[in-house]
């Protein structure tokens, strides 16, 4: 028996070639745009600063949609799954950890930044206490439940004092454990070499690290991205036929990571997720303990911290995850998050010659990966990985174009990776599966360096800036005020928080005589010896006397 055709068949080529056909244009117009502002600061100035991110979502929007209506191409999956020659396998790891490591090399004689100092203040005034109360009471804020994170803020004062350069060794180190991580799922989730060692040098070297990998207090999202991508690794061995013990192990880096911070609350719809959406209906029970578990930590947090936790929005004193809109978290998750991931520049300085070349071979390839590649279910599930692990912190999504909160996307980071690598490896030439593959990497090692030249300077300066004033006070003994220091500096955290644990543990100063206040009409008017004033020059981005 036939079967009615359905009326609107006949017009579905047409509509896809006419979608096809927007998507490349506007992919186009905003590529070609977002270059003339990287090349030419006359159109930098005339654009504007936000610019770059409404171009920026336009064109990843356009090359997702071309990227998801492309038909697979089964050989081409067949042959991705080919085994890596030994050899392949002992290097590449290898080459891996030495590209990452000689990347970030000169941030490990970095100075400390904001909430180091914080950090190590409240811990030097709580020292006496044991470490347990980490489990027991909030610890690094007031909303702050992150116990395994300020266990090792402990452990490094107890054995290393208030030294940088151990604190910035740590936190490279979580950052490789976290790139070999990657390298593994994207090679267990069916890439071919090279193209597990692409995703695994896009994770590493994305422009977003500045804010975990060189800023101690950043390390909350590293070391629950560390225990959640451990977990799935754990979980994908024994859904593929490994032992017991690999589940166990899933289940427990499941709770490490709960302890770590917040976005490891999504565990239990990744795995959800690797199993697929009829498996996991079957196998409820496999999956039930991953939820249980987390409900209890989330209720024993709740107890903990009085309440759901997390960040205040502005001055309310309500947290910003109970002011989500569901606009807003539609805008995060359909273009923020993706404009951000594609291009990871902070446009706070303009890109140099490196940089602007290396955008015009991103907004190239990127259209060839779009148009020929052909791992569209692996595209798909990669899209996800994004979309789930960003749903914890998506109220704090709406980045700017300096890239400040860019830690954020550290977990999400790693489905784009591999989405990217899935794609460069799905190109039905060689060649120029190779040439993508090299030029995406090339882009994302030219944005880190320009992130990272940003980041270098703004703590520099701050760390200077706490040396000077602390010579002043040192010279004169009457109370000071500090007027108009910013929180942020071109996306990067200024030593404003921590400006008083700065001049305490490294200075000795009393910072008791000392205030920080927004304006000169805040400043406090005591009795007995005059107030030395000093201001923030926004010019040279840096404390200087008032003018009397």
């Amino acid at each position: 028996m036939e079967t009615a055709a359905h009326p609107f068949a006949p017009w579905r080529p047409l509509a896809r070639r006419a979608l096809e056909a927007v998507c490349v244009g506007a992919a186009l117009l905003t590529g070609t745009a977002l270059l003339l502002r990287a090349i030419f600061p006359p159109f930098r100035a005339a654009v504007g600063p936000v610019f770059p991110l409404k171009a920026e979502g336009v064109f990843a929007i356009s090359v997702i949609l071309l990227t998801l209506m492309r038909k697979p191409a089964p050989a081409r999956e067949a042959e991705c799954v080919a085994p890596a020659a030994p050899w392949w396998r002992l290097l590449s790891p290898l080459a891996l950890l030495v590209v990452v490591m000689v990347a970030f090399w000169s941030s490990l004689w970095l100075p400390l930044n904001t909430d180091d100092f914080t950090h190590m203040e409240n811990l030097k005034q709580a020292s006496d206490r044991s470490p347990a109360r980490f489990f027991m009471e909030p610890a690094g804020g007031p909303l702050d439940f992150r116990p395994l994170g300020m266990l090792t803020y402990y452990g490094e004062l107890r054995c290393m004092g208030i030294s940088a350069f151990p604190r910035h060794v740590f936190d490279l180190l979580l950052h490789l454990l976290n790139c070999l991580l990657v390298y593994s799922l994207a090679g267990r989730l069916g890439l071919r070499a090279p193209f597990d060692l692409v995703a695994g040098l896009l994770f590493g070297l994305h422009g977003t690290r500045p804010e975990v990998v060189c800023w101690p207090a950043g390390r909350f999202d590293s070391l629950a991205a560390l225990f959640v991508l451990a977990g799935l690794m754990a979980f994908l061995l024994w859904k593929q036929g490994g032992a017991r013990k690999w589940y166990l192990t899933a289940l427990s880096a499941c709770l490490l990571g709960l302890l770590s911070k917040e976005s490891a609350y999504v565990f239990p719809l990744l795995v959800t997720a690797a199993l697929g959406p009829r498996q996991a209906a079957r196998r409820w029970r496999v999956l039930a303990p991953f939820y249980l578990l987390t409900g209890l930590v989330f209720a024993y947090r709740w107890h903990v911290v009085r309440g759901i936790g997390g960040y205040l929005a502005g001055q309310t004193g309500v947290p910003a995850v109970l002011q989500s809109h569901p606009l807003k978290t539609l805008e995060v998750l359909a273009i923020r998050i993706w404009a951000t991931l594609w291009f990871p520049v902070n446009w706070s300085d303009g890109p140099g010659v490196i940089l602007s070349l290396a955008i015009g071979g991103v907004i190239l390839f990127s259209l060839g990966l779009a148009l020929r590649g052909s791992r569209r279910r692996s595209a798909v599930s990669c899209a996800a990985f994004v979309l789930l692990a960003a749903l914890p912190v998506q109220h704090l999504l709406l980045l700017g174009p300096d890239m400040e909160k860019s830690r954020y996307l550290y977990l999400p980071s790693a489905g784009f990776a591999v989405l990217l690598g899935l794609l460069a490896g799905s190109l039905p030439s060689k060649r120029a599966a190779w040439l993508a593959g090299a030029a995406l990497v090339a882009f994302q090692a030219a944005a880190l360096s320009h992130n990272l030249a940003i980041w270098a300077r703004v703590t520099t300066q701050g760390f200077e800036n706490c040396s000077f004033l602390a010579r002043e006070l040192q010279q004169h003994e009457g109370p000071a005020s500090v007027v108009g220091l910013p929180h942020v500096v071109d996306g990067v955290y200024n030593l404003s928080h921590g400006f008083r644990g700065c001049l305490w543990l490294y200075h000795g100063i009393d910072v008791r005589r000392l205030e920080l206040v927004p304006d000169m009409a805040s400043i406090s008017r005591q009795a007995g010896g005059a107030r030395m004033v000093y201001v923030w020059d926004p010019g040279r981005k840096r404390v200087v006397p008032a003018r009397q």
